[in-house]
C-alpha cells in the first residue's frame, strides 16, 4: 500500500500546514494511479474549502484488487471515523480519478463538520443509538483534548497502514544469498529459495565449503529444506518494518575427503537438522521486498576429523547473514 503526504494543498491556508495522509491500494486498478488520484485530489481539496485543516487527516483506499468489486474509502480524523463505498467501475477510466477524489472530499467534509452531516451512503463505523446530548461543562485548565489526534500520529499511521498490509500480505517468491558460519571455525556460502504466504514460509537452502589440510581437503555440501514462522512486526514507515520469528530446518549434510596421494577419497553422508531465532529489517519497493535477515541458532549435524583432530565443523551453534529479494506474486 503506497502512502501519499498532501501537504501542497494545505500550505497555504496555515503558518504550519497540516496534511492529508493519502494510503492508496498496492495494485493500481486501471483509471486510478497514484498521480492521477493525488492531483484530482489536491484540486478538490481546494474546491471544498478543506485547506482549513487545524489537523492532520488519514484517508485510506481499500480495494481487493478485483475489477468487479468496489471500493471502500476509511477517513479518521483524530477519534472520529467514517466509511464510505464507492463503485468506479462502470465509469470511464478518465473519469475515476476525479470520482474518487469527489467522493473522498465529501467523506472529509462530512467527517469534521461539527453536526455531522453525513452524505449518502457513509455510515458511522459502529454507530450508537441516539442518545440525549449531555450539557457541556467547562474544561478545566490543561485538560487533555479526547478528539485531538496522538503526539505520535506519524507512527500510529505506519501502525495503521502494516496492519493493512498484514491482513491483506500477498504471496511472495524469493530468493536470498547466504553466509553461515559454524562457531567461528567453518564457514559455508549459498543460496535459498523461499515461498512466503502471510506470516508462514517453505523455502530450500543449499551451502558449500571446502577446507583444506596437510594431507588432502575437505568439501561439504549441506541441503535442507525450511519452515518460516514470523512471530511479531515492528513498523517504521509505511513500506518499512523489522520482523522476528524462529525457523527450522531439516536434511542432509555430506562431507567428501580427497587425500593428496596414496589414500582413497570417501564421502559420507548424515542427517542435519537446525533450529533458529532470526531478525528482519526490510523495505517495499513496487511491490518487491528487499530485506537484510539474521539468524541464530544451533545445528546437529557432521564434524570432520584429521587424526582425531577436528578440521570443519558442520554442527553446533551457528549464526547466518542474508541479503533477500522477495516480488510479490
Amino acid at each position: 500500500m503506497a502512502a501519499i503526504w498532501l501537504v501542497s494543498a494545505l500550505a497555504a491556508a496555515a503558518e504550519s500546514p497540516s496534511r492529508v495522509v493519502l494510503l492508496l491500494p498496492s495494485c493500481e486498478e486501471p483509471g486510478l494511479s497514484s498521480s492521477d488520484v493525488r492531483t484530482a485530489l489536491e484540486l478538490e481539496l481546494h474546491a471544498s474549502e478543506l485547506a482549513s485543516l487545524d489537523r492532520d487527516l488519514l484517508l485510506r483506499v481499500d480495494s481487493s484488487c478485483d475489477a468487479e468489486t468496489s471500493l471502500r474509502l476509511h477517513a479518521l480524523w483524530g477519534r472520529k471515523a467514517l466509511d464510505r463505498e464507492l463503485r468506479v467501475q462502470e465509469l470511464p477510466e478518465p473519469a475515476r480519478a476525479r470520482a474518487l477524489a469527489l467522493a473522498a472530499a465529501e467523506l472529509l467534509t462530512a467527517l469534521r463538520s461539527p453536526d455531522r452531516v453525513e452524505p449518502e451512503k457513509i455510515v458511522l463505523d459502529e454507530a450508537a443509538p441516539a442518545a440525549p446530548t449531555p450539557t457541556p461543562t467547562p474544561k478545566r485548565a490543561g485538560a487533555e483534548d479526547t478528539d485531538a489526534p496522538s503526539p505520535d500520529t506519524d507512527r500510529e499511521l505506519a501502525r495503521d497502514n502494516a496492519r493493512v498490509r498484514s491482513k491483506r500480505r500477498a504471496r511472495s517468491l524469493g530468493a536470498s544469498l547466504e553466509l553461515r558460519d559454524f562457531a567461528l571455525e567453518t564457514a559455508m556460502a549459498g543460496a535459498r529459495v523461499h515461498y512466503d504466504w502471510g506470516k508462514v514460509g517453505l523455502g530450500l537452502s543449499a551451502l558449500f565449503a571446502r577446507q583444506s589440510e596437510s594431507l588432502g581437503s575437505v568439501s561439504a555440501l549441506v541441503l535442507h529444506g525450511l519452515f518460516d514462522w514470523r512471530l511479531a512486526e515492528l513498523p517504521f514507515t509505511a513500506s518499512t518494518s523489522l520482523i522476528g520469528g524462529a525457523r527450522g530446518g531439516f536434511g542432509v549434510v555430506s562431507v567428501s575427503s580427497k587425500a593428496t596421494a596414496g589414500a582413497l577419497d570417501t564421502t559420507v553422508a548424515d542427517p542435519y537438522l537446525d533450529l533458529a531465532a532470526f531478525s528482519e529489517v526490510g523495505t517495499l519497493l513496487s511491490r518487491t521486498r528487499v530485506a537484510l535477515r539474521v539468524e541464530v541458532g544451533y545445528a546437529l549435524g557432521m564434524t570432520a576429523l584429521q587424526n582425531e583432530r577436528e578440521i570443519a565443523s558442520y554442527a553446533g551453534p551457528f549464526g547466518v547473514v542474508l541479503v533477500d529479494v522477495a516480488p510479490e506474486l
